[in-house]
């Protein structure tokens, strides 16, 4: 059976699937027997394309492809409609929380109040938005986040709560195709259509905390980004068969936010480095010449030192004056140092690629090619990687969030898609 939508809810616990005439629920359960998952489904007269819950409570709303329009709202264990709603252009997305419900069209946004469906506000004439591409936050804080230009990736967040601006965030040089809040909402992150960087902000203030490479070979449709819940991992899935997971070191963001730092785009880093003097910088082919080096790791032997370091053709660096230090443990903790000095002379693109972390983790599905949507949820105390795709099957991967490395597949799951009688259809009136 051909699967049409899939995603988690919220605080992923739940798996809902949208298949021809029918969706599923599956409530994921709390230890590693995927097989254990008990699906729960309605009986549609059309194919459900969009289909959210919201987080483990009755309520569901979702979409058909022979409606795009209306959204139905629906308590599913009762087997009744609450509501519906049209809308003016096809639904693209919806997002809900416990207080709000957003529908997203191409050039405009509505807002509705969850418990009684009002339409609150409605954010218009917006840039064209095909995907869809909206993020509500889980909390009751109500941010909003959604593309807010059609050239480049600016990202607009939206207090949804008090229905105010709150930030415009310009987060990427081409265009936003993937927003993601934590369960908090005080981290957004974000992905462009080139689908190699992945960027974390502080949501209210737009302040960039963590930016991150995906990978250099090869650009990628992101189809989902999830933070675990205690907001110290970020898992990206793609059109690729790995998905990636980042880290985020606290540390790190507690100097970020103390020192400060204004928000930083990439059209201003553009501009400060795209001149550089000449006497600072030659290209990658010349020279840095004389180094201050004094990274702790190998302060026994190096400290005070200058080294002079040589760069030639493609980053070969030659470390003169070295002494006796073990040359590995050197290259180390020197590159790393040299790096994010180097990043201040060198043109944006280029600094860039040096200031970025590469993947914590990583796992390889069976299968590339398929829409899928990953998560960072706890089961049994251990934090564990899920993927779900519209292959028909829920991954299972081990995660060591001390580690990183490589996820081992400890379970897959085939999500089959049953119909129940006809007296379980939803009940319109």
């Amino acid at each position: 059976m051909e699967l049409l939508s899939i995603s988690f809810n919220q605080d992923s616990s739940a798996l809902a699937v949208g298949a021809r005439k029918t969706f599923n629920l599956f409530n994921l359960p709390t230890t590693d027997d995927v097989n254990k998952m008990l699906p729960e489904n309605v009986l549609c007269t059309e194919d459900v394309v969009i289909v959210e819950r919201l987080f483990s409570s009755s309520l569901i709303t979702y979409v058909t492809a022979q409606n795009p329009r209306r959204l139905q709202v629906c308590h599913y264990q009762k087997q009744q409609e609450i509501c519906h709603q049209m809308y003016p252009q096809k639904i693209l997305s919806v997002r809900l929380n416990r207080t709000r419900l957003v529908v997203c069209l191409e050039e405009s946004l509505f807002i509705h109040n969850i418990k009684d469906m009002k339409i609150l506000h409605t954010i218009k004439d917006t840039p064209p938005n095909m995907l869809g591409v909206a993020d509500l936050c889980p909390n009751d804080i109500s941010y909003l986040a959604y593309p807010g230009s059609l050239q480049i990736g600016e990202v607009q967040v939206y207090d949804a709560c008090n229905l105010q601006a709150v930030v415009t965030i310009q987060a990427h040089s081409s265009r936003i195709a993937a927003l993601k809040f934590n369960e908090e909402g005080t981290k957004l992150a974000t992905a462009s259509e080139k689908g190699t960087v992945i960027k974390v902000f502080l949501a209210s203030k737009g302040m960039k905390l963590f930016e991150f490479r995906r990978g250099m070979k090869r650009n990628a449709t992101i189809h989902s980004m999830g933070f675990s819940p205690d907001s110290l991992f970020l898992c990206c899935s793609s059109s690729t068969e790995t998905v990636h997971v980042f880290k985020l070191d606290p540390k790190e963001e507690r100097k970020i936010v103390e020192e400060g730092a204004s928000p930083i785009t990439d059209h201003q880093q553009q501009q400060a480095h795209s001149t550089p003097p000449d006497d600072q910088f030659t290209g990658v082919q010349g020279k840095m010449k004389f180094l201050l080096f004094r990274d702790s790791a190998c302060n026994r032997v190096a400290e005070h030192r200058r080294v002079n370091v040589v760069i030639i053709d493609d980053c070969l660096i030659t470390p003169l004056l070295v002494g006796k230090v073990a040359i590995f443990r050197f290259f180390a903790a020197w590159f790393s140092y040299v790096g994010k000095t180097a990043a201040s002379y060198m043109p944006a693109a280029m600094s860039d690629v040096f200031q970025q972390d590469r993947a914590f983790a990583q796992a390889r599905l069976p299968q590339s090619g398929f829409k899928n949507v990953g998560a960072l949820s706890y089961h049994r105390q251990k934090l564990r990687l899920i993927v779900a795709s519209l292959d028909g099957y829920l991954y299972l991967f081990d995660f060591n969030k001390d580690e990183g490395g490589d996820c081992q597949l400890v379970k897959s799951h085939r999500l089959v898609v049953t119909y129940p009688q006809a007296s379980a259809s939803i009940n319109n009136g």
